[in-house]
This record gives structure tokens, C-alpha cells and sequence, in this order.
């Protein structure tokens, strides 16, 4: 079954927690996920994405060179899938956020949008992109976004704090494999959040996102057709939720 498909049988079977047992993960399911209130961020964030999204200016990603506003469909999860982003921060309430991917800046504001006093750390492996994500954060932020210059490398994660959440950006859901993820873990906190993206992209990320779906760390994952949650939490019964989605309002 293809990822429309997927999307329209759930969207009619499986709204609302329906035939979901667990307390915790029904509330992130009818509290979270499927939240429809307008938060109070949302408004100015998507004047800094239109911005951008108005951008033709050509910058270079690898060997090819794009408009800024194609970087930004390629490289950025869509607005739906930032605000889910925040409303997953703001349920959470992370300290330490780590991410890989910065979606041109646009990622970590949505995940600090909910605190001035969090930290969070970028990996972001384009330059052009780098600095955009840079100029952005500065400009609309005032919490603390350090922006990495390289590749995810788990070698240069601070280990002042272990992480909280992290997220795994969009067009990048190949570099994430089991190995990865085994080197993530000595960084995270007993009760991490992981949210990875392209988890349908290809037979090698289903594979990966079956895989660690079946870890020892690993006790709740929901899957979102184009998004992936993982909870780490020790307390909480080993299960796949596979029957749940996001609204279509939330995959534009």
C-alpha cells in the first residue's frame, strides 16, 4: 500500500486513539498529534518560511545548485510537520535538543519556539545552507542554537547534557541506520524522544525503522507514514502504532 493510500485508510479507521489501550500514548496521540489549535508561534514562523519560500537566489547543495526556495521543499520538513515538531517540544519540554538537518533554520526554531532557556545543537553538512539556517536563527531567536558545520557526528555531540529529543531531517532518512542509532543512544536520556523522517522513503529506511522498532531501548514508536516517533522510557509496554496518522491539515 502506497503512502496516500496509507493516508486516506487512516485518516477514515484510525483518528482519535481509536483502539489505542495506552494512557500515555493515547494523550500524544489526541493531545499532540492531532492537535488542531493554532498555537501562539505558529504565526510568525510561517512569515519567516514565506520569506524564504520568495527567496530565487541560487545557493549550492552538493554539486548541484538550487534557489533558496527549492532548498527549502527539499530540505525542510512542511509547516504541518514543523508544528507537530513544536507541539512534540512543547509536550516534552526538552532541555537538550540535538538536530540533523537544519530545514534552512527553520527546524530548530520550531523546537525552541516553546522555551528561551533550552539548548539545542545543529548538524547541518551544507555549507550554503549552513549559513542561512545561521542568519535565520540569529535574526528570530534568542534561546540557544549552536549550528554545527559538518556532518552528524556522534564524535562531536556535547556531552554536558544528554539529549532529550532529537530529530532527524528530511532527505536524509538513508544516513540513518541502526549502526547510528546505536551510537546515539550513550548520548540520550532515559526517556529520549526521536522523531525521524522518510521512515516509507525506501525499502532501506523501512527496513532500518522496522529494525529499531524491535531494539531493547526502544519501547513506544508511532508511525506517521512520512514521520517516526520514538520514546525511549523504560516503564512504558513494548508497541508499534502503526494505525495512527496526521490529519491531512497536518501534510501540506
Amino acid at each position: 500500500m502506497n503512502t496516500t493510500l496509507q493516508k486516506l485508510y487512516r485518516l477514515v479507521f484510525c483518528r482519535g486513539g481509536y483502539g489505542v489501550h495506552s494512557p500515555f500514548v493515547f494523550e500524544l496521540i489526541t493531545k499532540v498529534i492531532e492537535e488542531k489549535r493554532a498555537y501562539y508561534c505558529y504565526e510568525s514562523l510561517r512569515k519567516i518560511r514565506w520569506q524564504l519560500q520568495q527567496e530565487e537566489r541560487k545557493i549550492k547543495i552538493g554539486n548541484k545548485e538550487m534557489s533558496v526556495k527549492r532548498a527549502l521543499r527539499q530540505h525542510c520538513f512542511s509547516t504541518s510537520e514543523c508544528e507537530l515538531l513544536f507541539r512534540l517540544a512543547n509536550y516534552f519540554q526538552p532541555a537538550m535538543i540535538g538536530v540533523v538537518g537544519s530545514g534552512l533554520g527553520l527546524v530548530p526554531l520550531y523546537l525552541a519556539a516553546y522555551s528561551k532557556t533550552m539548548q539545542c545543537v545543529v548538524f547541518e553538512p551544507e555549507q550554503d545552507i549552513a549559513q542561512i539556517a545561521q542568519n535565520v536563527i540569529h535574526k528570530s531567536v534568542k534561546a540557544s542554537i549552536d549550528v554545527i558545520e559538518k556532518a552528524f557526528d556522534t564524535a562531536h555531540l556535547p556531552l554536558a547534557h544528554p539529549y532529550d529529543l532529537i530529530v532527524w531531517g528530511k532527505g536524509i532518512a538513508e544516513e540513518f541506520t541502526v549502526d547510528v542509532f546505536e551510537k546515539i543512544l550513550p548520548h540520550v536520556a532515559e526517556q529520549c524522544v526521536l522523531v525521524l523522517s522518510g521512515i516509507n522513503d525506501s525499502s532501506k529506511a523501512k527496513q532500518t525503522w522496522q529494525t529499531i522498532c524491535t531494539h531493547p531501548r526502544v519501547t513506544v514508536t508511532v508511525d506517521l507514514c512520512t514521520l517516526g516517533i520514538i520514546y525511549l522510557h523504560p516503564n512504558l509496554n513494548r508497541k508499534t502504532y502503526k494505525s495512527v496518522v496526521m490529519p491531512f491539515h497536518l501534510s501540506r
